[in-house]
């Protein structure tokens, strides 16, 4: 069953109260209902501490439990039994018995028991769960409601009491369940902490749902075995909700409601912004929340890639050479490795360049040793040894994944990549949702890794742009063909934009048989992309409009499936290509409004056709029908409704109004410049490009609401779109037209990046890491390195820690890496060649020129300060003479 709609549940499981209490059935929920819980979970003042060993768990009945309060108007009355406790765990993390009111025993008083069914095994014993058709049986993280009507036995005594039993598989299976009670039991929607839908106390009526307990309420397996998030370019949220310490990208409760909001739909990994430090806090909360952590496909070992040019500057692309500087590379990984490895990783492997490009300093085609092939073989082998010898892990016990992004799925292909046997393969979609590769390529794959939001200039970050029938369809014909359904990638950005197609690409991957197309399993019905797209519209025009009617559920989602009918989402574009079009017209206008170049006639000529006569009356049909709904939206999904479809559907309207505004102005001025009449029609339509925009703002102004999103526009800094900065370039077209000088530069607040704040020179000081550690830092490492020829015909090569030289002699060079923000202007290098320390030894020699070495040797060396200390790392490297 799909957890994020269920769709046989979502009407059927609506909840109705009386006198502030839940009915389910026969049973009586109200906010005095006894819950039972496992002995390590059971005293609420201890669920946020370190003493629980199952935080996980902790944590998400923390989360159901303050649910609970908000829709029943009490806490819950939390009881234990020591029984339940697993016989392995040290007895003195099991809680004091806690008996049950004799006055509820045989009474009508319900019963709500949480629990694993792995750890706690009393639970089986109890229930008799596999009989009872739970279906936990079926793997990790299956979970399921179970009504009991018969009564049960706890602790010797027979309750004849009605109960429920929220139960799962494991740790995450069982934060699945407690989740899932929330969602189907209390009525709490999965992405409410993003869709202004806070849980409401309960009114007046009442809904028998005994029928819908008759049998279990049963989730799992998951389709896609590891089902992550990828919070990408994260400029909207991340400037709207920034960390005030600058120590992540968001705040640390933003953090929280997005990891939460990640199990309540239920994913299990994400990858925690463009390019985190390995020792954020973030992470730390990630793997406290038994959420995996992995990284993206470019910042290998979960090192920051992005930091890496700003802490090395000008130094950074020589040193990003596994050839030449492994060591330096080697050393980041370490430290990478080192701050993660208590976390559940999926660790990615592989070589990609600084900035998200291939990687610069191979051959593609050659087998050689400077081909790409092997230096990423060599790259790899290197890292999994690192993970080996850091972790203590056996390397078969690891979890590696390997993107074969464009390059490398082509040296795949060609058998130049040498990988563990148990990496995952991940193949990517094009940035819109149509994944690439043929039938052979996905033979070899085990995951992929899809967009429904992309900074390229031309796709999304601020409107919805990726059709719920391209995701069913694509990822349908992905899980028909792939070797395995391992991992599933969604690069969602910003997350509060995207919220209907996260909500669809993470329904499948946990169950795909509630839209998948094409299926030729008779479980499943037979339908096609355009039919499991409106289906799953109306399921989620049903769940995030309790209480609309039939009708205004039906026009709801045929106005979404008009919205992704525009001819440029279509092709892969939303706000960003929209926008861009708006900037390259307005530019090419205030270029020279006396000359308009044919550059920027020949563009408006295309908007035109392309964009304007296609799609315009489309636009504004799709807005106007959004428009007419808002008189039908129950009050207490309103605000979700402006923010969402009626902001999204306004700015597709907006845009291409201006465009066309823009695109009149430039033929206008093309055809006769001169005229005044022109250059007074050209103002006009300028005019009305800039009331198109002060009415899309307005819209976004309406969409924040007043409470907590109030503002979450003013982050729109992105790149591409930046409505506040489109707007000023039209400003710049008006003054041209009025021969006034507009001083201000439309993109002065243009392009800044979320992650400038991991650019302070306090954080560039202590790269590879977030916070100094001096035993990592690379300002003391000392680099050394072997040059490729001697004048005697030497020849020498870099390994990590390690160099191999022939000939009569080797050249070795000592050097410091230059880091942004270390303030020492002086210091030096001593090393030893005996292998005595160099920071304590009186062979030390201070380092002046490059050392000539003639037999095996190993070299120890130092950092010294201007103030004569030695740095707390050294660095022991030794040359091996192949032909001694």
């Amino acid at each position: 069953m799909s957890s994020l709609l269920c769709r046989c549940w979502v009407a059927a499981c609506s909840v109705f109260v009386i006198s502030s209490s839940v009915q389910v059935g026969a049973l009586h929920l109200d906010g005095d209902t006894i819950w039972v819980v496992p002995p390590e979970l059971a005293v609420p003042s201890e669920c946020m501490s370190d003493y629980i060993n199952d935080t996980a768990q902790a944590l998400a009945y923390r989360d159901v439990e303050l649910d609970w309060y908000k829709v029943l108007g009490y806490r819950a009355l939390i009881y234990t039994n020591t029984s339940w406790a697993n016989p392995r765990e040290d007895s003195n993390q099991r809680r004091q018995q806690q008996q049950l009111p004799a006055s509820i025993i045989n009474s009508s008083a319900p019963i709500v028991f949480f629990g694993d069914a792995n750890r706690h095994p009393y639970l089986e014993s109890t229930f008799n769960l596999s009989t009872r058709g739970c279906g936990l049986e079926k793997g990790d993280e299956t979970h399921c409601i179970l009504l009991i009507t018969d009564g049960f036995m706890w602790e010797g005594i027979f309750f004849n009491n009605p109960a429920l039993v929220v139960v799962g598989n494991g740790t995450r299976g069982s934060v699945y369940a407690a989740y899932s009670f929330s969602e189907h039991v209390l009525g709490v929607a999965p992405f409410h902490l993003f869709t202004f839908d806070q849980p409401s106390f309960k009114g007046v009526t009442s809904m028998d749902l005994e029928q819908q307990f008759k049998t279990p309420l049963t989730f799992g397996p998951p389709t896609f075995t590891h089902r992550a998030i990828f919070l990408n370019d994260e400029e909207l949220l991340g400037f709207f909700r920034r960390d005030p310490l600058g120590e992540q990208v968001f705040d640390m409760v933003t953090v929280d409601a997005i990891l939460q909001t990640l199990l309540r739909s239920k994913g299990n990994t994400i990858i925690m912004g463009t390019t985190p430090y390995p020792d954020e806090k973030s992470l730390a909360l990630a793997a406290r929340r038994g959420v995996i952590l992995t990284a993206s496909h470019f910042e290998i070992l979960g090192f920051n890639a992005f930091a890496w040019s700003r802490a090395f500057g000008s130094q950074s692309t020589k040193l990003w050479d596994w050839t030449t500087h492994p060591d330096v590379m080697g050393k980041v990984f370490e430290a990478a490795i080192q701050s993660q490895k208590n976390y559940d990783m999926i660790w990615s492997i592989g070589l990609r360049g600084l900035n998200d490009y291939a990687y610069p300093n191979c051959l593609p085609d050659d087998a050689g040793p400077m081909g790409c092939g092997t230096i990423i073989s060599q790259a790899v082998a290197n890292q999994t040894a690192l993970l080996v010898n850091i972790t203590g892990v056996p390397i078969e016990k690891l979890s590696f994944k390997f993107n074969l992004w464009s390059e490398a799925l082509a040296m795949y292909q060609k058998g130049l990549l040498k990988l563990p046997p148990q990496t995952k393969l991940i193949v990517s979609d094009s940035g819109a949702g149509f994944i690439r590769g043929d039938d052979e390529t996905f033979a070899h794959a085990d995951g992929v890794y899809y967009h429904v939001q992309m900074l390229d200039g031309h796709g999304g970050q601020i409107t919805e742009f990726v059709p719920p029938s391209r995701i069913f369809e694509q990822l349908s014909f992905f899980k028909r063909m792939a070797r395995s359904t391992g991992i599933f990638v969604l690069n969602l950005s910003d997350l509060k934009p995207a919220l209907l197609t996260a909500a669809a690409a993470l329904s499948f991957v946990w169950d795909a048989s509630s839209y998948e197309v094409n299926s030729s399993s008779p479980s499943v019905p037979n339908r096609t992309a355009a039919q499991a797209q409106y289906l799953f519209l109306t399921d989620w025009a049903t769940q995030n409009f309790n209480g609309a009617n039939s009708s205004v559920v039906a026009q709801i989602a045929l106005c979404w499936q008009a919205y992704f009918s525009l001819p440029w989402i279509g092709n892969g574009g939303s706000d960003e290509f929209l926008a861009g079009t708006v900037g390259n017209l307005a530019e090419g206008l205030a270029a020279d409004v006396n000359n308009i170049s044919a550059k920027t006639v020949t563009a408006a000529k295309q908007a035109i056709q392309n964009i304007v006569l296609p799609g315009l009356a489309n636009a504004t049909k799709v807005h106007e029908q959004a428009m007419d709904l808002v008189n039908s939206i129950p009050s207490n999904r309103l605000q979700f409704y402006k923010s969402h479809l009626l902001v999204q559907s306004a700015m597709q309207r907006y845009f291409v109004e201006a465009i066309s505004h823009l695109s009149n102005a430039t033929l206008l001025l093309a055809n006769n410049t001169a005229s005044p009449a022109a250059q007074h029609a050209a103002m006009q339509e300028t005019q009305g490009a800039l009331n198109a925009f002060e009415s899309m703002m307005a819209a976004q102004r309406m969409a924040e609401g007043t409470g907590e999103w109030r503002g979450m526009y003013w982050g729109d800094r992105h790149r591409f779109t930046n409505v506040q900065a489109r707007r000023r370039q039209i400003l710049r077209v008006q003054a041209a037209l009025s021969e006034v000088n507009y001083a201000p530069n439309p993109m002065i607040d243009c392009c800044q990046m979320e992650y400038a704040y991991q650019w302070s020179p306090q954080h560039l000081a202590s790269y590879p890491l977030l916070h100094d550690d001096p035993v990592y830092r690379c300002r003391d490492f000392v680099l050394v390195s072997c040059a490729n020829a001697t004048t005697d015909g030497g020849r020498c090569q870099n390994a990590i820690n390690s160099g191999l030289f022939s000939g009569p002699s080797a050249e070795v060079e000592l050097s410091l890496i230059q880091v942004a923000g270390d303030m020492e202007e002086t210091a030096s290098i001593k090393y030893t060649t005996d292998g005595s320390d160099p920071s304590t030894s009186s062979s030390a020699q201070t380092y002046s020129d490059k050392l000539i070495i003639k037999v095996s040797t190993t070299l120890r060396a130092v950092k010294i300060s201007q103030n004569g200390s030695p740095a707390q790392q050294q660095r022991l490297v030794t040359f091996t003479k192949s032909d001694a």
